[in-house]
């Protein structure tokens, strides 16, 4: 019997928070930034090896979890006057997430039965805000951003491997992802059952942009081999990939806040002529927008590959299947 077992659970947390009814002034060009920012990589390698000549059972196998539960806040208080004299006001949370577990399983047997298996599950649970609160005034020279972003990222490797001269050997690889992250970037009261919160008002002298993206990519291989070097030997194996995704994504305006972008592009770097407006995530994120921007987007690429292989002269039994269940959902309200 040969097996091996790693959960690693990361729970991290990040707050950058200006508090309610303070007064913030920057003069210079750099204006006002509130940012927190948690960056995660969690790494698992397993291997499991059994082999036996007369044992009537032969068991192998690996079991990894995976877990991210952090929490990414930045936030500017209630009833908070904030002027930026000649830069821009951003406050703003990202949480990037990396994984890799990298597993292999073998077994090995004369004429007894081999059993071996992998395991992987990861598990995105992350939740990222920004926040400006109610009653709230914001003047910037520039933009006024508020985001909150995540990128979640996926490599995925396992490979269940079995040979004999005899007997039968099962085996299988079961890798599950599950993402479950929320991004919220909000302005002002959400209470609809208030009829006048406090009037929360920003000002840009170029734009405003409210941003709630998550960007996750993923790439899974799971693989199952026989080999058989006598005719009675059976080989059966099965390759379950399963990835179920409802990451949110909202950005909010809420009651009783007044936006007012004056769309005037400005220069921000001499050197480099960069000028100001708002980048929305995605393919044409280089290319600034100017107004009032309230975005909120989910970008997903995945690519999950199962192999299964018999060889030699046995014979084998195999199975495979390969789901993705996608319940996204964005919100972006004014």
């Amino acid at each position: 019997v040969g097996g091996s077992l790693s959960v690693v659970v990361s729970g991290k947390k990040a707050e950058a928070i200006s508090g309610d009814r303070n007064t913030l002034t920057a003069n210079g060009v750099n204006g006002i930034n509130i940012s927190a920012l948690t960056d995660e990589e969690i790494y698992s390698i397993l291997a499991s090896i059994a082999s036996a000549e007369k044992s009537k059972v032969n068991v192998g196998g690996t079991l990894a979890v995976l877990i991210t539960d952090s929490v990414t806040t930045a936030s500017m208080g209630k009833n908070t006057t904030a002027t930026a004299a000649k830069g821009a006001i951003n406050v703003t949370a990202h949480n990037s997430t990396y994984m890799m577990p990298l597993d292999l399983a073998f077994t090995a047997q004369k004429s007894s039965v081999g059993v071996n298996g992998i395991i992987i599950v990861d598990i995105y649970n992350n939740e990222i805000n920004a926040f400006v609160g109610e009653g709230s005034t914001l003047n910037a020279a520039k933009d006024i951003l508020v985001s909150a972003t995540a990128d979640n990222d996926n490599v995925t490797a396992a490979a269940s491997l079995g040979g004999g001269g005899g007997g039968t050997n099962i085996s299988g690889t079961v890798l599950v992802t599950v993402g479950n992250t929320k991004t919220n970037a909000v302005v002002g009261n959400q209470n609809y059952d208030i009829d006048a919160p406090a009037e929360t008002k920003l000002t840009a002298g170029d734009s405003i942009g409210v941003i709630a993206d998550i960007d996750t990519e993923q790439y899974i291989v799971g693989g199952d081999m026989k080999i058989s070097i006598a005719s009675g030997t059976t080989g059966i194996g099965a390759s379950v990939i399963t990835s179920v995704f409802e990451n949110i994504a909202k950005a909010l305006v809420g009651n009783n806040v007044t936006l007012i972008a004056l769309a005037v592009p400005q220069t921000i770097d001499q050197k480099s002529g960069q000028t100001s407006g708002i980048s929305v995530p995605g393919e044409d994120k280089d290319n600034k927008r100017h107004g009032i921007i309230v975005s909120a987007t989910n970008h997903q690429y995945l690519l999950q590959i199962g192999a299964m292989m018999n060889a030699g002269a046995g014979s084998g039994i195999k199975a495979g299947t390969n789901v993705v269940v996608n319940n996204n959902k964005e919100k972006a309200s004014v």
